[in-house]
C-alpha cells in the first residue's frame, strides 16, 4: 500500500491558492485599466465630433462672428445651439461618457484683432485625472489639449499654451480643450467656397468670385455701384442718367424726350444723313462735298439777315 504524502499535497494547494490570490488583483487591475482606456478612447472620439461641428460653424459664420466680436469679448455657442443649427445630428447625446458637456468659444486673436481664435471646452461632469486627460488628448485630432489648472489650457506635449482669462473664457481643471483658428485649420480662407455677407478686414478674397455667376433670370436689387468692363443686355436699360467717357454707341435708335446737348463737340453724321425734324418733315443734309441742302425742299425763313460770303444764287 502506497504512502500518501498529505503534507506535500496541502503545501501544493496552499501555494496555488496563494498564487491565485496574488494574481487575481493584478488581473483585475489590468482588466479595469483596459476598460478605462476604452472609455477614454470613446471620449476622444466624442470630443472630435463636437470639435468638427464647431469648426464648420466657424467656417460658415466667420464674417458675422468677426462683426459681433468687434463689440463683444467672446461669443459662446453650446452643443445644443450647434445641434439646432444642423451641425450635430439630432439623435446624439450632448454629453460624453464622462458626463461632460461642450461649449465653443470664439474670440479675436490678441495679436491681430482680426483673425478669430476658437476653443472647444468640455464642462461640468467628472473631473478627469491628469493621466486621463493626456491620454484622451493624444487620441484627439487637431490642436487638442487639456486643462491641468483652472484657466490654463495646454496642448499635447506642450505644443501650445493659452491663458483663457485673457479672453474671459472660463476653463475648469480636469477638462478637455481643442484649439482652432484660421491659421491652424488652414481652411477658412483657402478652402471655403462661400462668399461672406460682411467684409472681413484684411481678407478681401472672402468676398471675391472666381467664376461666372448665373442668376437664372433673377434680379440684382439695391446696388449702390456696379463697375466692370462690358455690359451686354438683351432687353432695355433704364436709368436717370447715362455717363460715357469714351463714347456711346448703338446699332439701333437712340431716343431722347428732351434736348440733346454737347459741350465741346458737334452733332456729326455720316453718309447722306443730317438733321431732320420728323414732325414737319424738314431739315438739312449733304449728299455731296459742295452743298448743304434742305430736306424735302423746304424753304428757309429768318426774321433777320441771310448772309453769304460772296453771293446768293437763285434758281430759275
Amino acid at each position: 500500500m502506497e504512502n500518501i504524502h498529505r503534507g506535500d499535497t496541502l503545501f501544493s494547494l496552499s501555494l496555488v491558492l496563494a498564487l491565485i490570490l496574488i494574481a487575481a488583483p493584478i488581473g483585475y487591475q489590468r482588466y479595469s485599466d483596459y476598460l478605462q482606456l476604452q472609455e477614454w478612447t470613446v471620449t476622444a472620439r466624442e470630443t472630435d465630433m463636437f470639435s468638427g461641428a464647431a469648426e464648420r460653424y466657424l467656417k460658415d459664420n466667420y464674417g458675422e462672428l468677426q462683426k459681433h466680436l468687434l463689440a463683444e469679448k467672446f461669443i459662446a455657442i453650446d452643443a445644443e445651439q450647434l445641434r439646432q443649427q444642423g451641425y450635430l445630428d439630432k439623435n446624439i447625446s450632448l454629453i460624453n461618457n464622462e458626463g461632460q458637456s461642450y461649449t465653443a468659444y470664439f474670440t479675436l486673436d490678441n495679436l491681430t484683432d482680426k483673425n478669430i481664435t476658437g476653443l472647444l471646452l468640455s464642462r461640468q461632469g467628472t473631473v478627469l485625472s491628469e493621466k486621463g486627460m493626456r491620454y484622451i488628448a493624444r487620441l484627439m485630432h487637431g490642436e487638442s489639449g487639456y486643462i491641468s489648472k483652472d484657466n490654463q489650457a495646454t496642448g499635447v506635449d506642450g505644443s501650445w499654451k493659452l491663458n483663457t482669462t485673457e479672453s474671459g473664457i472660463p476653463a475648469a481643471r480636469g477638462h478637455l480643450v481643442t484649439l482652432f483658428s484660421a491659421d491652424t485649420m488652414q481652411s477658412v480662407f483657402s478652402e471655403s467656397d462661400r462668399l461672406y455677407r460682411y467684409t472681413v478686414p484684411g481678407h478681401p478674397e472672402l468676398n471675391q468670385m472666381h467664376a461666372d455667376m448665373d442668376l437664372t433670370q433673377h434680379g440684382i436689387r439695391n446696388a449702390g455701384e456696379i463697375t466692370g468692363k462690358n455690359i451686354s443686355l438683351s432687353g432695355s436699360l433704364a436709368a436717370d442718367s447715362v455717363s460715357a467717357k469714351a463714347g456711346l454707341w448703338s446699332d439701333g435708335t437712340i431716343t431722347g424726350e428732351t434736348d440733346i446737348r454737347t459741350v465741346t463737340g458737334s452733332l456729326v453724321t455720316r453718309g447722306d444723313k443730317g438733321w431732320i425734324n420728323s414732325t414737319h418733315n424738314g431739315g438739312f443734309y449733304m449728299d455731296d462735298d459742295q452743298w448743304v441742302k434742305v430736306w424735302k425742299d423746304k424753304g428757309i425763313e429768318t426774321g433777320v439777315k441771310l448772309k453769304a460770303g460772296k453771293y446768293l444764287q437763285m434758281a430759275a
